[in-house]
Formats: C-alpha cells, structure tokens, sequence
C-alpha cells in the first residue's frame, strides 16, 4: 500500500499529466472511450475559494526531521469495511470529487489544493519537503484544459468508516492515456463539506473489496 501525497498528486498533474496506473478490479475502459458513470467536469465548475501560497508556504516544517514516506507494500490493497454512506453524504463527497477534477481540468491548483484538509496538506508538504520556492510555482496563470483534454471522474463505493470518516474509490480517466487512475480516497466534514484528508494511491492488483 503506498500513501498518495496531495502536493506531489498536484506537481503530477501540472507537469506530467494523467496517470497511468492500474484501476480497481472491473474499473478498466479503453481510452476515449466513453463509459457510464463517469462525469466530465467543467473547469468553470472550479468555485472553491482558492488557498493562497503564503498559506501553504505556512505549512512548512520550521524545524526538526522530515518524516520519510512509508515504502510502498507487496500486500495488495483492502479496503476498509464500513457501511454506505447516506444519500446527504454520498452527494457531498461526489461533489468534492467532482469539484476537485474541475480544478484539475481548469488547471488551478490553488483551487485543488483548496480541496485538502489542513493536516493532510501539513503531513503532505512536510514528506515532499517542499520549499517557499517551489510552491511559488503554483501561482501560474495557466489556461484551462481543452474539452479533448479533460478528466473525467467516477465516484464509486461511498461507505462511512469506523472513524466516521467517508471512504470512496475515485477513479479517474483521461481520453489522452491509456488507463487510468484509482485512488481510495478518505473524506472529512469540515465547515458544511467534505474535504480530502487521505489518500491510498492503488496499484496493479489492487483490490476494491472492503476488509472481512
């Protein structure tokens, strides 16, 4: 299993573009190739207030060691047990999801950013021992993705976790690649949303059946 870290997710998406690695069991779709339960969403649907780079910038260790990230596991993923979420909670996640790949695609990653917890963001910045400099990048005024070009995202499995956390399969395709996307991405209720406050970044041979 490998933690998916929110600022090294956003410096892939700005320099490298899509992923290409393997989706959950019966997630795969050919490229470009359109398929149900999958939402295209638009750049202008990016409204969140963006965070500002001082704000990041603050989220820097002042001192002491950086925390290593943990190395990535043989042992195929589980997702934890819980039980559907309610119809008021899948919505709010969905809508996250989907708000964070109209940021993706508007390319504004203040905006995507703006879509993480606090702490995640702090655990993040901390592990890719990001500097002032290097976030200074995300002030680029870049143009939105063309409609050839865009995300798209399905949000699938929505369960409330033993901690009361939401926990949901995201997968996200792009009509460029091959393949795909699929995280398990963990929601928390801050402020009357859902915010992204964990993320599992899954393998080939990932498993998307929840732990017996």
């Amino acid at each position: 299993m490998q933690r998916f870290c929110a600022l090294g997710f956003a410096m892939l998406l700005a320099l490298r573009g899509p992923w290409a690695i393997a989706p959950p069991e019966n997630a795969s779709a050919q490229a470009g190739t359109p398929e149900a339960g999958f939402t295209t969403p638009d750049p202008m649907d990016c409204r969140i207030e963006p965070r500002t780079v001082e704000e990041l910038i603050s989220f820097i260790p002042t001192g002491g060691s950086t925390p290593v990230p943990a190395a990535a596991s043989p042992t195929p993923f589980v997702a934890p047990e819980g039980e559907p979420a309610d119809p008021e909670a899948a919505a709010g996640v969905t809508e996250t999801a989907e708000e964070l790949v109209a940021c993706i695609n508007a390319n504004d990653f203040l905006r995507v950013f703006a879509l993480f917890t606090d702490d995640y963001l702090r655990r993040s910045i901390a592990v890719e021992g990001m500097t002032e400099e290097g976030l200074g990048f995300l002030e680029a005024d870049l143009e939105p993705r063309s409609p050839e070009e865009r995300d798209a995202v399905s949000v699938r499995d929505i369960r409330v976790l033993p901690d009361g956390r939401i926990g949901a399969f995201l997968i996200v395709r792009n009509p460029a690649a091959e393949g795909g996307s699929a995280d398990f991405t963990i929601f928390v209720e801050e402020d009357e949303r859902y915010l992204i406050d964990e993320v599992v970044s899954l393998g080939p041979g990932a498993s998307a059946t929840p732990q017996p």
